[in-house]
Parts: C-alpha cells; sequence; structure tokens
C-alpha cells in the first residue's frame, strides 16, 4: 500500500497562487489569443477575431475575482480565506453562495434568502446525503466493497453487488428487478442478463475486438471490420447493411451509407461540420472563429444566417427572405424577447430563481395577442401555469400540479374550483400504473402490458407490436433489424416509414401519399408532401434556434409563420404576418394536443416531437412516443444510465423535464455537432447504438463523469432557467455518476475522485454560467479550469490508482506484485514488478511519457528480463511489442529516442505505437 507524497502532488498540479495569471495568460496565447496583462492591476484582456474584449480581474492570491464581458455585464467570485470559490455574484445582483466543510468538501449551495440544498458525507468522506430545498433526501448506503444503496426522495431503492471472481456485477431496483452484467477477460462486458430472463451476449475477436452482438431476440448484429479494425459496415438481422467509412486528412470525411441513399459529412481541422449531401441534395455549414454556427445553405438555395452580440449570445436569425428574428437579453443572460421579422413580440420575464414567469406575445400596435404565467416550488419545479388569449387575453385557463418528491405528475387541478382534473398514479421505482381512472400494469422491463384492461404486445427486443387504437381498434407495428419503426397498421389504414444511415426518417407513405424529410443534425429542415403519384411536391421550410430543440417559423406556400413555445418548448401558438393566430392548441400533461384553432396544419409538439396524424404517434428521433398511453413504443436507448425508466416520458414529470430526441444515445455521439467533437470515436458509437449492443462499454467509454451524468441530462433535461437547482444537478449527478462509473468498471470506488468531479462540475458551472459562448471568455476560463482539473490528480490516492490500473494491464499482474509510484518530468509512473521464475517482469503505467506517440495519454509499457547468472548468462531485456511480441531493448530505445529527436521511421513510429498499451 502507497500513497502520493506531497512532492509528488506538487509536480502534478500547478499552484493556485500568484502565478496563475500567468499560467492562463500563457494558455491563451498557447491558444492563439490574443492577451495581455493591464499594467499595474494585472487583470487580463483577451480579444477574440472580432475585437470583442473580456476582462478578467485577480485577488492577490491569484484567485479570479471579476470578469467583465465585452457588453460590460459583470461576473464576481469571492474566495474563502482558505481560497476556495465561496460565492459568485451575477451581473443581475443575484448570488450562490458555497459552504465547505473542514475537509474542502461541497457541504451547502444556497441563493441567500431563497433555498438551499445541503450535502452529508460519512466519515470515509463518501457522499452520503443530499438534501432538497422541501427537505426530501436521496441517501447512498456503502458497505466494506463500496457503494451499496441509494435511496431516493420518495423511498426507492437502488442496490448494488458484484461477485468479481465470476465477473458479475447486479443492479436491482426497488421492485426487485435484476439486471446482471457479466464480464471477461481484462473486464470486458460480455454478457448481460435483464430482468425478464432474456439475454444480450457480446461476441469478440481473440483481441476483445466486439464482433456482433447476439440480440435479447436471439437475432445478431455483426459488425464487419475493414483492414485497419475498423468498424465499416454493420448487418442487420433482416439483411440490410448500414455501411461506414472514416477518412481523417485535413479534417475527416464520415461516409454512411443504406439502403435509402449515402450521407457524407465533411468537417473542418477544429470538428465543426462543414456540409452535408444527402440524396435531395447539398448543405452547407458556415462557422465563426468560436466554431458557433453563423450560416446554412440548404439544398433548395435557401441561405439562413445568425448573428451574435458582442457577448457571444444570438443576437437575430435572419429567414430564407431575409427576415430577421432578433433576440433581447436580461442582465444574466436569459432571452427576455423575441422580435418575429417586426410582425409580433414576445416579452419574457423570469422569476428570482430564473425560471420564465411570464410570456407575454404582442403584435405591431402593441395589442396584447397572448399571455402565460408560470409558478414554481420551492424546488424550482414548475407547479402551476395560466394561459390566456382571445380579445385583449380575455379567455383563461389555470391549472396548478402536483408532484411527488421526485417530481412525478400526480395531479392536475383547477385552482378556481380546486376540482382535479386528472390524477396518476405510480409503482415503487415510478413507472405509470393509473392513469385518470384507467389502470396501467407494467411488465418487470417496465414495459406497460396492459392499459384500461387491453393488452400490448411486444417483440423480443421490447418494442410495441400490439396497443389499443386511440378511437377504438388495435394498432399493430412492425420493426426493422435495426429496430426502427417500419409499418403501422390501424383498422385498413397502413403508414410506412423509412430512415437515414443516421437513423433519421426520410419518408411516410400512406397509400399513394408520401411524405419526405429532410433535415440538419436533429432539426428537421423541410418536409415535402406529394399527394399522389405525379402530383407537385408541396414542401415546407423550418426555422429553429441553434440550441437544436426551439423552433422559431416555418415558410409555406410562400407565407411565413411564426412560432411561440412555451419552457419545455412545446409550440403553443403559430402567428401569420399580421399576428393572426393561425394555430393554438392546450396540451395534456403528457403532449396530446387538443387543438383549438388549426387554420393551418402544425405538427410539432413536445421538444423534438412530430405528430403524424394518419396514427397519432410522436416522431421522437431516436423512437416514436404514444401521448395517450403516455409511453415510448421501445425501450429506451439509454436504458443502462442511472435513473432510466425505460419507456416513460421524461422520468413521468412533463412539466419540468423534457426528452427532445427519445433517448439522444445515438445522435449525442455521431450526431451533427457532436460528431466533430468525437470523430475518432464515431465509428465505435455508430456500432455501440445501432445494434443495441455493447452499450454500456459504449457509455463507460468517455470521461469519468460523463456517461451516467451526462445520460441523467438528457433523459431529463431542465426546463427553463433555474440556477441552483441545475447546479445540484451538476453536483449530484458528476459525482454519483463518477462512483457508478468506477464501481461498474472497477468494482472500487474513489469517493474523493467522485466528489472533486463533483465539485469541480459545479465550480466550472458556475464560473461559466452564462459565459460559455463569449468570444475570449471561453478561453480564458477555458485555461484557468485546465489549472482546476489538473488538481484533481494531486487528490487521487494512489492506491486507488494503481488497484485499478492493474486490471488493465496488457499482461496479468498477480496480487503479490511490488508496487511503486513516483512523479517523474510532470507525470505519473506506477510501477509493478514481479518474477515468475524465468523471468522478471515490470509493467509500467504512465499518465504521459516521452516516448509515446503524439497524441497518446495514458499508456502502459511492459519490459521482460532475463537475469544474467554466475556462469556467464547475459542479462537480456525485451518490451512487449504485441501480442507475445517481444523486442530487444536497444531496438526500442533507438526508436524512442529517434522520436524524441524527431528522426523516426514509419518503422520506428509504428514500434513506439505497438509498444504503448492504451490505458485509461
Amino acid at each position: 500500500m502507497f500513497r502520493v507524497r506531497h512532492e509528488h502532488a506538487q509536480a502534478l498540479r500547478p499552484a493556485l497562487d500568484g502565478a496563475l495569471p500567468d499560467r492562463i495568460l500563457q494558455g491563451l496565447r498557447q491558444e492563439g489569443l490574443q492577451a495581455e496583462r493591464e499594467p499595474g492591476s494585472g487583470a487580463i484582456v483577451a480579444t477574440d477575431a472580432r475585437g470583442s474584449r473580456t476582462r478578467l480581474s485577480f485577488s492577490s492570491d491569484g484567485s479570479p475575482r471579476e470578469a467583465t464581458l465585452p457588453s460590460g455585464a459583470r461576473f464576481g467570485f469571492e474566495g474563502g480565506s482558505d481560497g476556495r470559490l465561496s460565492a459568485v455574484t451575477f451581473p443581475s445582483g443575484e448570488r450562490v453562495d458555497l459552504g465547505y466543510d473542514e475537509r474542502g468538501d461541497i457541504t451547502s449551495l444556497t441563493r441567500p434568502g431563497l433555498l438551499a440544498y445541503t450535502l452529508g458525507y460519512d466519515e470515509e468522506r463518501r457522499l452520503s446525503r443530499v438534501t432538497y430545498p422541501d427537505g426530501s433526501s436521496t441517501l447512498l448506503h456503502h458497505g466494506p466493497a463500496g457503494l451499496e444503496r441509494v435511496v431516493d426522495r420518495t423511498g426507492a431503492a437502488t442496490t448494488y453487488s458484484r461477485d468479481d471472481a465470476g465477473g458479475r456485477h447486479t443492479v436491482t431496483d426497488t421492485l426487485g428487478r435484476a439486471t446482471t452484467f457479466f464480464t471477461g477477460a481484462r473486464g470486458r462486458l460480455d454478457r448481460i442478463l435483464f430482468p425478464d430472463g432474456s439475454e444480450q451476449h457480446i461476441e469478440r475477436s481473440e483481441e476483445g475486438h466486439p464482433l456482433g452482438v447476439r440480440r435479447r431476440d436471439g437475432q445478431r448484429v455483426a459488425y464487419e471490420r475493414d483492414e485497419t479494425g475498423r468498424v465499416a459496415a454493420l448487418r442487420w438481422p433482416d439483411g440490410e447493411r448500414t455501411e461506414v467509412g472514416l477518412v481523417e486528412k485535413d479534417g475527416a470525411v464520415v461516409t454512411l451509407k443504406n439502403a435509402t441513399g449515402t450521407l457524407i459529412l465533411t468537417f473542418a481541422e477544429d470538428g465543426t461540420l462543414r456540409s452535408e449531401q444527402t440524396p435531395a441534395g447539398a448543405l452547407e455549414y458556415g462557422h465563426d472563429e468560436e466554431g458557433r454556427l453563423t450560416e446554412l445553405r440548404t439544398p433548395w438555395g435557401d441561405r439562413i444566417t445568425y448573428r451574435y452580440d458582442v457577448d457571444g449570445r444570438l443576437e437575430a436569425v435572419r429567414d430564407w427572405d431575409g427576415k430577421e428574428i432578433r433576440f433581447g437579453y436580461t442582465p444574466d443572460g436569459a432571452i427576455s424577447s423575441i422580435d418575429y421579422g417586426g410582425e409580433v413580440r414576445e416579452l419574457r420575464e423570469y422569476a428570482r430563481l430564473g425560471a420564465m414567469a411570464r410570456a407575454t406575445v404582442v403584435d405591431g400596435q402593441g395589442y396584447t395577442l397572448s399571455e402565460q404565467t408560470y409558478d414554481y416550488d420551492i424546488c424550482e419545479r414548475l407547479v402551476g401555469m395560466t394561459d390566456a388569449w382571445g380579445a385583449h387575453a380575455g379567455d383563461v385557463e389555470r391549472r396548478r400540479f402536483v408532484v411527488d418528491a421526485e417530481g412525478h405528475l400526480l395531479a392536475e387541478i383547477d385552482p378556481a374550483t380546486e376540482r382535479v382534473l386528472a390524477e396518476y398514479d405510480y409503482d415503487a421505482k415510478g413507472n405509470l400504473t393509473l392513469d385518470d381512472g384507467r389502470r396501467v400494469h407494467v411488465g418487470v422491463m417496465d414495459e406497460p402490458i396492459s392499459y384500461d384492461g387491453r393488452e400490448i404486445g411486444y417483440d423480443g427486443c421490447g418494442n410495441m407490436l400490439r396497443s389499443p387504437a386511440p378511437t377504438g381498434g388495435e394498432r399493430l407495428c412492425s420493426f426493422g433489424g435495426d429496430g426502427r419503426l417500419r409499418e403501422v397498421v390501424t383498422g385498413d389504414r397502413r403508414v410506412r416509414f423509412t430512415y437515414d444511415a443516421l437513423g433519421r426518417r426520410v419518408s411516410k407513405a400512406v397509400g399513394h401519399s408520401l411524405w419526405r424529410y429532410g433535415w440538419a443534425g436533429c432539426q428537421l429542415l423541410w418536409e415535402e408532401h406529394i399527394p399522389h403519384p405525379g402530383a407537385t411536391p408541396v414542401r415546407r421550410d423550418y426555422l429553429y434556434h441553434p440550441d437544436g430543440i426551439t423552433p422559431l417559423a416555418f415558410r409555406e406556400g410562400g407565407k411565413t409563420y411564426w412560432m411561440q413555445t412555451d419552457p419545455r418548448r412545446a409550440v403553443i401558438r403559430v402567428f401569420d404576418g399580421s399576428g393572426n393566430v393561425v394555430w393554438r392548441a392546450r396540451y395534456e400533461s403528457f403532449g396530446r394536443a387538443r387543438v383549438a384553432v388549426g387554420l393551418v396544419r402544425q405538427p410539432l409538439r413536445l421538444a423534438g416531437q412530430y405528430e403524424d396524424e394518419e396514427t397519432g404517434l410522436h416522431y421522437n428521433v431516436a423512437r416514436y412516443y404514444c401521448p395517450w398511453l403516455k409511453s415510448y413504443l421501445s425501450l429506451d436507448p439509454s436504458w443502462s444510465h442511472a435513473g432510466a425508466t425505460n419507456y416513460a416520458f421524461a422520468r413521468n414529470d412533463p412539466w419540468n423535464k423534457a426528452d427532445a430526441t427519445g433517448g439522444l444515445a445515438f445522435l449525442a455521439v455521431v450526431g451533427i455537432i457532436a460528431l466533430g467533437a468525437v470523430i475518432g470515436a464515431a465509428v465505435g458509437a455508430v456500432a455501440a447504438y445501432f445494434g443495441h449492443g455493447d452499450i454500456l462499454a459504449a457509455a463507460l467509454g468517455g470521461a469519468v463523469e460523463g456517461a451516467f451524468a451526462a445520460a441523467g441530462t438528457l433523459a431529463g433535461m431542465a426546463i427553463g432557467q433555474p440556477i441552483l437547482g441545475a447546479l445540484a444537478g451538476d453536483f449530484i449527478g458528476a459525482t454519483l455518476g463518477s462512483a457508478l462509473e468506477q464501481w461498474m468498471t472497477t468494482g472500487d470506488v474513489c469517493w474523493t475522485c467522485a466528489l472533486r468531479a463533483g465539485a469541480t462540475s459545479v465550480i466550472v458551472s458556475l464560473i461559466t454560467a452564462g459565459l460559455g459562448k463569449i468570444p475570449g471568455v471561453k478561453q480564458v476560463f477555458s485555461a484557468a479550469l485546465d489549472q482546476v482539473r489538473k488538481l484533481i490528480t494531486a487528490h487521487v490516492p494512489a492506491s486507488w490508482i494503481a488497484k485499478i490500473a492493474a486490471r488493465n494491464s496488457p499482461v496479468p499482474i498477480p496480487d503479490n506484485a511490488a508496487i511503486n509510484a513516483q512523479a517523474k518530468g510532470g507525470y505519473l509512473q506506477i510501477r509493478y514488478t514481479w518474477s515468475d521464475g524465468t523471468y522478471r517482469f515490470e509493467s509500467r503505467w504512465h499518465t504521459r511519457t516521452p516516448g509515446a506517440p503524439a497524441g497518446q495519454g495514458n499508456t502502459w509499457v511492459v519490459t521482460r528480463t532475463t537475469p544474467g547468472t554466475p556462469t556467464g548468462q547475459k542479462k537480456v531485456q525485451h518490451v512487449l511489442t504485441g501480442e507475445n511480441e517481444w523486442t530487444p531493448t536497444h531496438v526500442w530505445q533507438a526508436a524512442v529516442k529517434a522520436n524524441q529527436d524527431g528522426t523516426a521511421t514509419e518503422a520506428q513510429k509504428d514500434l513506439l505505437k505497438r509498444g504503448h498499451w492504451p490505458a485509461p
């Protein structure tokens, strides 16, 4: 057992002292940003390519004190006597305070005079309690082996158990339903046993690369690889194939092909998308120096432009016809006004907690066309709304929502009469069991198996095949080998669908009628309707906010229509160019729209949903949603993530959470925006998603606090702009997410690491609140936070690192191996040595080595030595450079030296690549 000594920690971390400003300055300049220290004050002034200036001042100890944006808005940072960030003040004067215990762990997040979240820890510094402003708590119980149980705010408990010898990791929900993950060699996931007894197998090569997936229904999805080992195609059980190609040169070109056609996505070297070639034509994208979308050219020759203010916020969108939608902002950066082409204007007000409190739409003469107000509880959850319309907004509807501690919707009430409009009930896990008097029975996979006494049937993969139709009768569905809905039959009506290689729907056929769809990422860019063969297509174009999920307008027949959305991004009004309401709907809580004014067709529903009027289903990109059953038709692609409720919409908290793509597991990785950021992992991600295969391994393949925490965000994206609740969510998600990932991948939880992940997440969120898109500021804080992130390494117990690292050595490390850790040249090295009687082995784990190939991070290097003997046998040493392939040390050292000198041959580079084994 050993620990990193103080001097090692210091070697791994830059001191947060008076040298920090200079470190930040150096980092900014290395990124190519113009940055200078102000004479006298020592503040850093960073200037971006557009000339916008951001000023960051420091306290005497070198910690950030104030950020002044190009617009003049100021964010303040207060530090305690111990040097920790203790408060952040916003331009409006609001503030968030952070409390710590004597060990430096965050114990509270407070909005003074409003609300507070508190955090508790056990004697071993493990997070044990999170208490919310309403007094409810999430509890974490730990045992000798680590995390054993998590109890949510309603008392529902999830337990975790491991059997490392048998390679079994089991998660059991509060209803006693267990999902077991079986791992094989080197901890790789081999098999999953689901609560219903079905299994999913991952087939691997001798080297451990996935070759295919045997799904729950027994069908096989095969991965076809090219000569480099990359996945080149996926072959589905029904015989169809999805081909994947990747060329990395001056950026990257990704080619995806299936039966509907070929997609070619071209990326610049900085990861921004340049173009997307589709069967309908090319989309071209323009970006500014900060990577923001500035221009979109459609296959039809239309040009849409996006303009940003000096603080990097969206200032205006110019549509196809040159009309502008302009945005105004509050001091804290929330949208305060939207001017729709000078014809309709929306004004927004916010509560102190940061959530939208009022939205008023007026016409060009200032007359009120509609008005909505929103009320929130102490936990920042939306619990009431008022919607007014008609002459002078004289017609009014009011609703109050009752939720349980976890946010599950229990009832809707008319505040004027206290009449219950609808009520709901759930099982202990949060699955809907009572829908306003209609009983719902739920299966062991959380799937509804009957609704109001009518049976619901599924295929072997959990896709809904048979269910009640909304108007009576039965709805029959069929799915393709890739898991996509291909056909819906209701009575004598048959509707068929096709999808492109990214899984986006590109056609809908109803009898002789045909709909075609075109996309820009996850945004529906256009649709075209051909009523019958030979008819002239009728096209509609859609316009979105570049955030990806907020629709702004559509154009059809030469007319532009403006769309108003509520806090959860559902379209509630459509206005024509004269300010007339041409579409208005009242939404049931779970998304079913009751259209009151329908002078135009408007199919967009809750965020990311498109209603098919032929079936009543909502297409939600990754899967389909049934609003009257309040259930998705398919298992959540992110089912393995903490908190997932397999078939429910937004965890049955429909007013406070959204699910903009139905489970973003695929497009989050290979979608338009994110693909550029993780292009190297694109092919593997495609394989993981499309096969619904090695999902857990794919989810755990990213940054430590990424998979579980990010999945929770995607599955339950908060609406509005609550500040403190989001920060608490950041902390809880990052901390618990880190702990769960460590538990799943290693069997151990470094709670110091998990808490640092949570604390860093909060501090990053606070410091960058409202600042992330501002020219210069992004680089300023990126450089500052690089220093903060490096601090995490100094607090990681080396004993934990050693135990975890040993599990991933290229050669097995025996339990009796000697372990030594040291800091060399700014990197951490853990060395394991042992002997098998013939050879002396040394397996070294490095955070970074000088001889490693460019761009490679943590690595293993393994050596084998034949000891010398008194009889004259010379000591011989080799380096492991392949499976059972050993290279003489003098050859290896020559390659290392040549690589450092910049004279390495291709053969030497290849040798170093093979000898530096990737490590987590």
